[in-house]
């Protein structure tokens, strides 16, 4: 993807229009300028629909793929055609999905580009054929695929299924088709129970989904953040009072007598009407987590407090009332 130019469209051009004008700012001849409607979504750009002959005359006011995070995937057929994959069983119908490859060693997706598929392609054949012209150094290894999913990350693909018969997900309608997100992984590195320390393209993408940039801030000075922290949100309360921890040993100030302690740390929700932490302490159990933590998503503010004391203590302890004699209250 290389972003070209922003352009201020009216709505009353239409989509013929738009695309000589596209192509007068590409300098991509109309008859080789092939143009996509793509969205932004989990973090890719995925192709809506293309704008062919058919549509050419069509209002973009009346087009609903139209809005502000509209994108156009513009690209030159004869440049491209080498990216056709559709040799067995098209029936003319190509369609277009980009490629992605995890590197587990860094933990890491690199873009392949986009390739054009026969809808009744098996998928082992198409990651053949792609491995073969963009990653030539994993011929001969054992290569799955997987779909990009907003919900669960990656959801494999069966190698022999045909495309059109391949869903993103249990119970859906849609298949792989139409500018999803491919990602092709070597098979010795997948676990499909995330039970993996490195290198599992499910984990990463769980990560990638789950984890979130929290400010944390002193309840003594609520004010100012003391320290950014990317936490994942299925963390429980006493991992995120652990990332305090670290955080706070790590000052320049901090003695071996004044280290921070796990269970000295506690934490306050953040209050969107005050704009503050709430009056009362958070809930401290194994079924809380950051999820539970953050009230306001559009802030992800958490605000901690240093105590004197550890915090299972006061859980065989209970409160003492004490009154001076001869005091009415």
């Amino acid at each position: 993807w290389t972003s070209v130019v922003q352009m201020s469209i009216l709505k009353t051009e239409t989509l013929g229009q738009l695309k000589h004008t596209i192509g007068q700012v590409t300098k991509i001849p109309l008859e080789n300028l092939r143009v996509w409607l793509c969205r932004s979504r989990n973090d890719s750009m995925r192709v809506e629909c293309q704008i062919n002959s058919n549509g050419d005359a069509e209002l973009i006011a009346d087009n609903e793929f139209f809005g502000s995070d509209t994108c156009l995937f513009c690209e030159n057929t004869a440049i491209f055609e080498s990216r056709n994959l559709g040799s067995d069983g098209t029936d003319g119908k190509l369609d277009i999905v980009f490629f992605k490859a995890f590197n587990a060693e860094k933990e890491e997706l690199i873009s392949l580009g986009h390739f054009f598929v026969g809808q009744k392609m098996i998928v082992s054949s198409m990651i053949e054929q792609v491995i073969a012209r963009a990653v030539p150094e994993w011929k001969g290894c054992e290569v799955e695929a997987f779909d990009e999913d907003r919900k669960s990350g990656a959801v494999r693909l069966e190698s022999e299924r045909e495309l059109m018969a391949t869903p993103l997900c249990t119970g859906s309608i849609v298949v792989l088709s139409k500018g999803d997100v491919c990602v092709c992984s070597k098979s010795n590195v997948l676990d499909p129970y995330m039970e993996c320390d490195q290198g599992c393209i499910r984990k990463y993408y769980d990560k990638l989904l789950n984890s979130v940039t929290v400010r944390f801030r002193s309840l003594s000075d609520r004010t100012k953040d003391s320290f950014q922290v990317k936490v994942h949100l299925r963390d429980s309360y006493d991992k995120v009072c652990d990332t305090i921890v670290k955080m706070l040993n790590m000052e320049e100030n901090r003695t071996a007598e004044t280290l921070a302690k796990e269970f000295h740390i506690q934490l306050y929700r953040h209050n969107s009407s005050s704009d503050g932490p709430e009056q009362k302490p958070a809930q401290r159990n194994d079924r809380v987590t950051l999820e539970h933590l953050l009230s306001s998503w559009d802030k992800n503010i958490l605000y901690f407090q240093e105590l004197s004391f550890d915090i299972r203590e006061l859980e065989s302890k209970h409160l003492l009332r004490v009154c001076s004699l001869g005091d009415a209250r």
